[in-house]
Order: structure tokens, then sequence, then C-alpha cells
């Protein structure tokens, strides 16, 4: 799809919630809500209307809708793929998914031509989540899809990452080896502006493709721990 929609909204709610809207060339919204994936049913719609309305913007003013697909917060991603597709149900926008580590990843290489970096997640059970992107002539490229490791096994993991980022968060903090500092570049959040116009990630031209593309990212099954025993009474 080679149309640059006039007026186009990246959504991501992996970590908390951000939203950024484009209109023509400029950024007019650019924000982001620490919320955790049990609250986001409640809050994002109201949330999102808000932030439109500073811009003096409406849902159905949106031609193009980006969302992030994760990795992330199973009940977030769920929620912000729900109400996008709802949002382009009721508007006729198009809609296809682009992974949050993207917008991690460039957030991280900001400025750089070339750079390969790890995005990490905490994948709970005291484990990480990993997965390299590599820019290189001004596109980028999914590297190795996120996958789940051992602290102790990121530094070969990522051996040939330039930097490693994440969302900060103290249970990731601690899992990090201090070998890894001079590489470590932490986020406060997620920038959604980051997931307009990604290089290499266009939208599908078909609509099975863009369909597709939203399908999130789940490293692990939403339920990963051992069901507890049924009480008798």
């Amino acid at each position: 799809m080679t149309k640059k929609m006039a007026i186009a909204a990246a959504l991501d709610t992996s970590a908390g919630a951000a939203l950024a809207v484009r209109v023509g060339g400029r950024v007019v919204v650019n924000a982001a809500m620490a919320v955790s994936g049990r609250e986001s049913d409640a809050r994002l719609a109201n949330w999102l209307m808000e932030q439109l309305q500073t811009a003096a913007l409406m849902p159905s003013d949106i031609e193009l809708w980006t969302v992030g697909t994760g990795p992330g917060s199973f009940s977030g991603l769920r929620v912000g793929l729900a109400l996008g597709m709802g949002i382009c149900a009721a508007s006729g926008a198009l809609m296809h998914g682009v992974p949050s580590d993207l917008a991690l990843a460039r957030q991280a290489a900001a400025g750089a031509d070339s750079a390969t970096v790890g995005v990490l997640h905490d994948a709970r059970q005291g484990q990480l989540i990993l997965g390299l992107y590599r820019l290189e002539g001004g596109v980028w490229r999914e590297l190795q899809a996120p996958a789940v490791v051992e602290p102790g096994a990121v530094a070969t993991a990522a051996a040939g990452a330039d930097m490693l980022t994440w969302i900060a968060n103290p249970r990731v903090d601690a899992l990090l080896s201090s070998v890894l500092h001079a590489r470590l570049v932490p986020q406060a959040s997620v920038n959604a502006a980051m997931l307009l116009d990604v290089p290499g990630w266009s939208v599908p031209v078909e609509a099975e493709a863009r369909e597709a593309s939203c399908q999130p990212v789940y490293v692990r099954p939403a339920v990963f721990v051992p069901p507890r025993e049924l009480r008798t009474v």
C-alpha cells in the first residue's frame, strides 16, 4: 500500500497504553498512560477519546490505525486490539499490526544509521523474553523472534546486540547481569509514534494480510502456571 493516509494513529497496549496521531506529516498527539492489563478495559477507551479531543479529532477521523501486537501484557494486548477493531468496524478505517518491540528498538537506536537491538521483557517465573531487531540501510527487520531466556543466558543470546532495551521494571532490572550494563538502554514507556511508518513494515494491501498482521505476539501461553487443585467441601 503506497498511499500515505492523511490522518493515521498508532495504539499500543503491550505495557500500559500509548497513542500517537499524525495529521499530514505532523504528530499532533503522542501520549502514554501507565495502566495494567486488567485496568485497560475500564480506562482505555475514555483515555483514548480524551487524547483525540486535545487535537479536536474523533475516532472516525482516523483513516489508518496501527496497533502494537506485543509481546507484552496478555490482557492489555487483547483490549487494545479489540478497541482498534471496533473503531475500524464503525468508521471503515484500515488497521494493521506491528510488533511493539519495534517501537522500543527504534527508541533505543534513535540517531543511529545501523544497529542491532535486543528488546527484553519480564517473562515472570524468574525468566526474561528476548527479541533481536536490526536496522540496516534505513530498514528494520526481525533477526530473532521473541523467546524465553534464562537471565544467565542473556549475554550469550544477545552477544551481537549493540544495545538492550526494555520498559523499566524492577523484576527485569534485578535479573540483568552487571556485565550487560554498558549496553542497557531502559525506557519509561512505549512511544507509539515509533509505530507509525516503520521502515520495512508497510501496510499490507490485502485485507486478509492486514488481519493476520494483527495477531498478538504470545511467547508463551496466557496461563503458564499449574492450576490450583479443586477443593472439596
